[in-house]
């Protein structure tokens, strides 16, 4: 009889025992599961560059930008240019008469600070009333003669020539004489003009009569 009492305590205690326990084990345990550990150091550890590389591989193969001094040529370098007019002086360096017309040889001197070049025919016209107002017709050019560049190194000059015809070789209606003062000169390129003074030149008043043929500079009279 004590042992069947017995045996359902012990079992009762046996059952307690175990239900203590289990509280006691889950009070110890945490309720909320533990955490992930960030990936925050990983990830940016992962996008600095390693010791002797570049952080960035578009900024280490980028060429550099080109720059404008690379291309662009020097102001002060003008050697080679055209001439200017401001930087030639003309004179009469020859003259002579055939056939009813006056042949003038006139040079055209570097007297700038650089070397410069000439290439074609210059304008030329007759002027006069004492304030370079134009007589007649600008000068014809003579297409026989072929144009080529003239180098002119400073103080160094060149020639054309410019074929006169005399005034008084036209019927009074067709030219109306006048005196000139001398010739302005276009040199090739130019919109400036040069002035040589030429006292013994006349002039037709009306722009039918064609006085004035000039050549290309660097080409002399034959």
């Amino acid at each position: 009889m004590n042992a069947h009492r017995q045996a359902p305590r012990a079992a009762i205690g046996a059952a307690v025992g175990t239900v203590l326990i289990a509280l006691a084990l889950g009070g110890c345990s945490p309720s909320d599961p533990t955490p992930e550990a960030s990936t925050t150091g990983s990830s940016s550890t992962a996008g600095q560059a390693s010791p002797g590389t570049s952080s960035s591989t578009g900024s280490a193969t980028s060429p550099p930008p080109a720059t404008s001094s690379s291309t662009t040529t020097p102001a002060t370098d003008t050697t080679g240019r055209r001439c200017l007019a401001a930087a030639l002086r003309p004179a009469t360096q020859k003259s002579g008469v055939a056939a009813g017309s006056v042949y003038l040889t006139i040079g055209l001197t570097n007297i700038g600070t650089t070397t410069c070049t000439l290439f074609g025919y210059p304008g030329v016209s007759i002027v006069g009333h004492g304030n370079g107002t134009q007589i007649g017709a600008a000068a014809q050019r003579d297409t026989t003669k072929k144009p080529s560049t003239v180098t002119l190194a400073v103080g160094h000059s060149t020639t054309f020539v410019l074929v006169v015809a005399q005034a008084a070789n036209y019927p009074p209606a067709d030219c109306s004489t006048v005196m000139a003062d001398g010739f302005r000169i276009y040199p090739p390129g130019s919109t400036d003009a040069v002035y040589l003074a030429d006292k013994g030149v006349t002039g037709c008043a009306k722009s039918t009569a064609k006085l004035l043929t000039v050549g290309p500079v660097g080409v002399a009279a034959h």
